[in-house]
């Protein structure tokens, strides 16, 4: 419809309602800071290149969601209020033309926002009555004015369907007023980019006083989208290289007229971190080796025990055999580095942990170099061995026949673990996820804890603490002592090793300088760790080893470092200051360090076997470094260190994972570093919010001091550790929420844990059965009538209220969770009995003083941590059932039954799942009731964990939210759920919005999750995933609006914050093209991988996710 007047407009909106096409949170490109811009419906100019088509239109839709009264765009707009403060940001009127809207409601929303002191811009091309502008005018702080063409009127006329005149004359009108104006152009090729019209450009600009343009990047986004809504559209066949090279040639013209051009193109190149050769040679050959199945460490074990048995203490009998392996394994030293010690036998390996998984990879060993998606390097010879002595032996004698003896019990735990559906058990790969107590092996070195096991020892035969008698006792206090005593002498054996072989090595190096090096080294190696480190490299030096050591000594799950920038900052300071280092070695080691453990990862069995690895699906180990936040005093502790492991998560280390601990005081500095890391592409950090965790670990720890609360480290994923003394165990177990709901619907009582895995196996049985049984119509039936007797209830009997479906659902939580955790409580007593850890346990002053190995409670805190997945689903389940049946009556519980089971297929479930789908989602901040019901769904989940009867190591069971991708997994097995969401769609991932749900802004979504009770039912930690386009913040003015952004969030009760900054067009072509991304590094949960090494499942799920951008 051409409008050629305001009058149409005028007498289609008298009064305060105006026409609103769309608001758009999360905005960038339109004026400062983060803005909300609020898109009107009409436009006069009809512009080859507009990229919102259906704006043309005067005619509004005042049904909207976002309504068109002022009060209306107000409720929305305020909602980002803080957002817009720590940014500078505001609102933007944009279009269609902003000032074509009836000029008295304009002016009032205008003046309403400059009472709330929100920043207000208006986007225009200045074709509209002055009028309008001069209602405005003394309460708009920008107006973003966009020249189309300016070098000939009959031209500007052609191209956008308008004379110029009225565009100058309102332009001049502006500035005579002493508006602030900031001139825009769009280049776009063939139309605008001549020699001609630029010229004519800056002659304009100049004559007004103005000596700035900003250019923008041409999209051709419109033609999809007119192609999408019906609207016709000539395509203007402008490629993508075209549109850069005329924006290029475009800000090189002005410039050279004496203008100062901004270029805005989301595509830039962002500066990268200069790394030293030697760095950059480490991480290529780490790259280059590719992945490889090492069975050194396992030859070594069955050999130990071969000759030694597994009779007498077996604390004594590990520690042993970790002197063994420690002096027995190759001693590596590779080209270029300045730190050493091997993992495994090969460059980056992975260990086979059959004291754990017995033969469990007998059915995949001999194909791990052909599999999907990952495959590991290993050599026939290796195979062969494999097979001929290591899966003969470990069958008969791993901790897993100890568990299970009998072979009924091991089958149907087998079973419930390879259904993936109600729960899983990560505690068969043995009990870790903790914090190396590092600045105490620092200070002390091995030696000093010795003396400290000695002296503690002592006091225990001084105080006659225990009846000693002489047999065998794996919590014997004095088989303890000795245990620990022979780790701490073979970590120095192993470090000796080294220290001999370098200096082998530096008298074979015809390189001075290396060989000087390797002189260094040596010496390094001679003093730590069995001496307190002296010095910055000393101190690297000592961590490392203690880690090999403690992953040889058992299964290198999250074995995290805790707050390096603090423990490593005074061997710096006084390196710095002594002259005996600069910092660019010391950037140097940190990244030396970082590298280092990429040669360690995880084996896994990709898309053959069980696939066990889709349940964690990377092969880092997520050894975590945790930086910054305060000391324990509440001051900001951020230091260099600090930024040299940030610049370190350039690397896009797989094996590290990186937290930062953020305040309300943290550095601007800080804050904006991590910004320009993440915009980089790089998807670490992980951010975790100090005034959320720290509260949080004074409520569930309350017999720590807040000192300690406030020297939390970061566990693995996100798990916090209250203390140095807290042995958490963080990522033990995890339960699926929406299977005991589904069962409080239909009045369910089968046991989910105990039952669920045989009624799966007879399932299938069932199924083959009818395969190769069934000779007709009636045998199909009658298999189909046993297997659905055993699939479901035997009758269905919905709840009567609401109070009684949540009674229901807690009664059915508790019980599969108690059911879930009595297995842990059998792995986990199994596993103290046989496989101890001195090593680790020597680490913990309070083990070494209780005299009691860490498996076996000796840690002055003991817990586990229980993920819950599947919460955002619950939740959003029990709010649309609470509204629709319950309180409006849309329909019954069994019609509601009745659509769940159809997959809402049909047209009356597909009605039913309308109204479900229109109630507000967790993620729509204009409601609060999802995020109450999120915290209710949470509550709940924590009262199950206190109600389990019986714990592991005198501890108790703490709450989390993180599901790695199990969520994918479970997903593919839970039906359809009364939020709407289809049967086999993955869940929620944490404590998010379901991407599978009503699309949410990422601010509205921040603000969402920032409602949840997090400090009194998180203390395990959450993440909140996030994938985001990097186009929205684009230059240094982005990298202060992400870091703007953040601090926003975490203000308003933010836990925890982790995103993705990458383009969906680079996932994408990814996923088409892998051998152009090698490298590209992704964050899938609370760890990362390389997207290359995904299965094709889960990379879909990456890129389907909720994906923020400022797309209209």
């Amino acid at each position: 419809m051409q409008i050629s007047s305001v009058s149409n407009l005028t007498q289609m909106t008298p009064d305060d309602r105006l026409s609103v096409m769309n608001i758009q949170r999360t905005c960038v490109h339109d004026g400062p800071g983060i803005r909300t811009t609020v898109f009107f419906q009409g436009c006069n100019m009809r512009c080859e290149w507009c990229q919102n088509p259906e704006s043309h239109d005067f005619t509004g839709n005042r049904d909207r969601p976002h309504g068109s009264s002022i009060d209306e765009i107000l409720a929305v707009v305020r909602r980002d209020r803080r957002f817009y403060d720590l940014t500078g940001g505001g609102v933007t009127f944009s279009g269609g033309e902003a000032m074509m809207q009836h000029g008295p409601s304009l002016a009032r929303l205008v003046r309403a926002l400059k009472a709330d002191g929100i920043h207000v811009a208006i986007e225009t091309a200045g074709d509209a009555p002055w009028k309008n502008f001069q209602a405005v005018l003394a309460d708009v702080d920008l107006f973003l004015f966009d020249l189309k063409y300016v070098a000939d009127g009959s031209e500007h006329q052609r191209l956008v369907g308008r004379p110029f005149k009225p565009v100058m004359e309102n332009l001049a009108r502006l500035v005579t007023a002493g508006a602030r104006i900031e001139f825009r152009m769009c280049v776009v090729p063939g139309r605008n980019d001549s020699d001609t019209n630029i010229r004519a450009t800056a002659e304009l600009l100049r004559s007004l006083g103005y000596g700035s343009i900003t250019l923008l990047r041409y999209f051709d986004m419109h033609e999809s989208k007119a192609r999408r809504l019906g609207i016709a559209r000539s395509p203007l066949g402008i490629t993508v290289d075209q549109a850069r090279q005329a924006l290029a040639r475009a800000a090189r013209t002005f410039i050279d007229l004496g203008l100062k051009v901004d270029v805005h193109d989301p595509d830039e190149p962002r500066r990268e971190t200069v790394f030293s050769d030697r760095v950059n040679t480490l991480r290529r050959d780490i790259r280059d080796a590719g992945y490889s199945l090492c069975m050194e460490s396992a030859f070594l074990k069955t050999r130990f025990y071969r000759r030694h048995g597994f009779k007498g203490p077996v604390n004594v009998k590990r520690a042993n055999l970790l002197r063994y392996i420690l002096n027995n394994k190759k001693v590596i030293v590779y080209p270029h580095e300045l730190l050493v010690g091997n993992f495994t036998a090969k460059r980056v390996g992975a260990q086979l942990w059959l004291e754990y998984f017995s033969a469990g990879g007998i059915g995949n060993i001999w194909n791990c170099d052909k599999q999907t998606p990952v495959a590991f390097k290993c050599g026939d010879l290796d195979k062969a061995r494999y097979y001929a002595e290591l899966a003969p032996f470990w069958t008969r004698n791993s901790v897993i026949t100890k568990i299970f003896p009998n072979l009924t019990e091991l089958g149907l735990f087998a079973a419930r673990m390879l259904e993936k559906k109600v729960g899983f058990e990560n505690n068969m790969s043995g009990v870790s996820h903790f914090i190396v107590n590092n600045e105490r092996l620092l200070r002390l070195g091995t030696e000093g804890i010795r003396a400290e096991v000695l002296a503690a020892r002592q006091a225990k035969r001084d105080a006659a603490l225990l009846d000693f008698p002489k047999k065998d006792r794996s919590d014997d206090f004095e088989n303890f002592y000795e245990a620990v005593l022979t780790s701490l002498t073979a970590l120095e054996e192993f470090a000796a090793r080294y220290a001999r072989h370098l200096k082998k090595m530096a008298r074979d190096e015809s390189d001075p300088t290396r060989a000087a090096e390797l002189r260094q080294m040596a010496e390094v190696c001679e003093h730590v760790p069995k001496h307190p480190a002296r010095t910055f490299h000393e101190a690297l030096q000592s961590i490392l080893f203690m880690l090999i050591g403690l992953c040889m000594e058992a299964f290198e799950n999250a074995i995290s470092f805790g707050r390096l920038d603090q423990i490593l900052y005074p061997f710096l300071r006084a390196d710095l200051d002594a002259g005996r280092i600069t910092m660019e070695r010391a950037r140097e080691l940190v990244a030396c360090l970082v590298l280092k453990c990429d040669e360690s990862i995880f084996f896994n069995d990709g898309d053959t076997g069980f696939e066990l690895g889709k349940m964690f699906e990377t092969l880092s180990p997520v050894y975590t470094i945790t930086m910054g936040g305060t000391d324990t005093q509440g001051n900001d502790a951020t230091n260099d260190v600090t930024y040299m492991i940030l610049d370190a998560c350039k690397l896009h280390p797989l094996s590290v994972n990186m937290a930062a601990r953020i305040h309300a005081g943290s550095p601007d500095a800080y804050l904006r570093r991590i910004a320009e890391v993440y915009v980089t592409g790089t998807p670490m950090p992980e951010l975790f919010n100090d005034d959320v965790y720290v509260p949080a670990l004074r409520h569930n720890y309350p017999d720590t001091t807040i000192a300690q609360s406030r020297n939390y480290s970061i566990v693995g994923c996100v798990e916090p550790c209250a203390s140095t003394e807290h042995f958490g165990n963080t990522d033990s177990a995890n339960v699926n929420l929406t299977m005991p709901l589904l069962q409080a619907l239909t009045g369910d009582t089968t046991r989910l844990w105990r039952y669920g895995g045989l009624r799966g196996i007879e399932r299938r049985g069932l199924d083959f059965a009818a395969k190769r049984l069934a000779t007709g119509p009636l045998t199909a039936r009658m298999v189909d009538h046993v297997a659905d007797r055993l699939s479901s209830p035997t009758c269905v009997n919905p709840p009567a209220s609401m109070d009684e479906l949540l009674d229901r659902f807690q009664d059915r939580l508790n019980e599969v969770t108690a059911d879930v955790l009595a297995d842990q409580y059998l792995i986990e007593t199994a596993l103290a009995k046989t496989l101890p850890v001195p090593l680790a346990s020597a680490t913990f002053e309070s083990a070494v003083t209780a005299g009691r190995d860490l498996l076996q409670g000796g840690a002055a805190i003991n817990t586990s941590g229980i993920q819950a997945v599947g919460v955002t689903d619950v939740a959003d389940s029990l709010y649309a059932i609470d509204e629709l049946v319950f309180k409006r009556g849309a329909f019954t519980m069994q019609q509601l039954l009745d659509a769940l089971d159809a997959n809402f297929q049909g047209p009356k479930h597909e009605r039913i799942r309308e109204m479900l789908m229109a109630i507000p989602k967790f993620g729509n901040d204009a409601d609060p009731r999802p995020a109450q019901w999120e915290t209710r769904v949470m509550e709940a989940w924590c009262k199950a964990l206190a109600a389990v009867p019986k714990t592991t190591r005198g501890g108790r069971y703490v709450a989390g939210y993180y599901g790695l991708n199990v969520n994918l997994a479970y997903g593919r097995n839970t039906p359809a759920l009364p939020s709407g969401r289809l049967a086999g769609v993955p869940l929620a991932n944490s404590v998010v919005p379901h991407y599978g749900m009503k699309m949410v802004d990422l601010t509205g979504s921040l603000n969402a999750v920032a409602q949840v009770d997090f400090p009194n039912n998180a203390p395990n930690g959450t993440t909140n995933t996030a994938t985001i386009d990097a186009a929205l913040f684009p230059g240094d003015g982005g990298i202060d609006n992400l870091a703007g952004m953040i601090r926003a969030y975490f203000d308003q009760g933010g836990m925890q914050f982790q995103p993705n900054v990458f383009s969906r067009e680079t996932l994408l072509d990814a996923y088409k093209h892998p051998e152009k991304y090698p490298n590209l590094l992704i964050r899938i949960a609370g760890y990362c991988a390389y997207f290359n090494d995904l299965s094709d499942d889960l990379k879909l799920e990456i890129i389907n996710r909720t994906y923020y951008s400022d797309a209209v």
